[in-house]
């Protein structure tokens, strides 16, 4: 998962299928008067600003005739070309998809772009059921992932009348997005766990997910297991009341010649198993 944050990163501080039309660029750039889709009306009214923002950041688009379908469900590859968009992950045309049911051309490169990422690995079998809609239980596995950087192997209390629809490898996952704020239940408080997610809410979550990781690399976290290397000439400057916070078993490595320069009212906070190196010179 340390590729997945290294793209995070470098981009977010630096700044389905309805037809293959749909698959866009993440470079997609939207006009305030092309933010509105012909069908803008179908989505549920929670979700309009949503659909909006994902547009105007070219994580989601719609069809040629300026229609989002928001109520459709969205399946496994398209979800995959939406982590793609939205995390800049490294898209690579390649001939033939690893797995042995991914055939459409176009969706290929972005299918092996998510699981390269560790986020979307199939189903063991060497399958990846791409036009299976995606389930809102899966969805919690790969926003976690996105957002931690790693599986959830601890115990979570799950607090919701469904808890006991949602499959055991989910359980932590489920709990963890929750607690995160990227998935909400119903106005039951019910997950839903085996429903599939519709195009209104994955333009929901992944913008909470750009969110997220965008206000989390402003204050200069890192998540388990991850590192922030600084290079020879370079400079790591934290401004004043802000922090670095390294967790456990992460690294903030300065090499010669470079500064981490920490202002009135900054901290930088190493915990258990951690290392911070700064040598000769710097």
């Amino acid at each position: 998962m340390k590729n997945v944050h290294k793209v995070i990163a470098g981009t977010l501080l630096a700044s389905s299928v309805l037809a293959p039309a749909l698959v866009q660029a993440a470079s997609t750039t939207v006009s305030s008067s092309q933010s509105s889709y012909n069908d803008i009306g179908d989505a549920g009214q929670w979700a309009v600003s949503f659909i909006t923002k994902a547009k105007e950041l070219g994580i989601m688009v719609g069809d040629n005739h300026n229609k989002f379908h928001p109520t459709q469900a969205i399946t496994r590859q398209e979800t995959a070309v939406v982590l793609s968009n939205l995390l800049k992950l490294n898209v690579q045309d390649v001939a033939k998809s690893s797995f042995s049911d991914v055939n459409a051309k176009w969706g290929i490169k972005y299918v092996e772009a998510a699981k390269n990422a560790g986020l979307m690995l199939g189903d063991g079998n060497g399958k990846f059921r791409p036009d299976a809609p995606i389930t809102r239980q899966e969805l919690a596995v790969i926003l976690v992932k996105a957002a931690t950087g790693t599986a959830q192997t601890g115990t979570y209390t799950l607090s919701i009348p469904d808890a006991g629809s949602v499959s055991k490898y989910a359980k932590n996952y489920v709990a963890k997005v929750m607690e995160l704020k990227l998935m909400v239940g119903d106005t039951n408080k019910h997950f839903n766990p085996l429903n599939t997610a519709s195009r209104q809410e994955i333009a929901t979550v992944v913008v909470n997910l750009h969110d997220y990781l965008e206000n989390n690399a402003k204050a200069g976290g890192t998540t388990t297991g991850d590192s922030v290397n600084v290079t020879t000439g370079d400079s790591l400057n934290v401004t004043s009341g802000d922090s670095v916070n390294v967790t456990s078993g992460d690294s903030l490595n300065v090499t010669t010649g470079d500064t981490m320069n920490l202002t009135t009212g900054d901290s930088t906070q190493i915990t258990t198993g951690d290392t911070t190196k700064v040598s000769t010179h710097s």
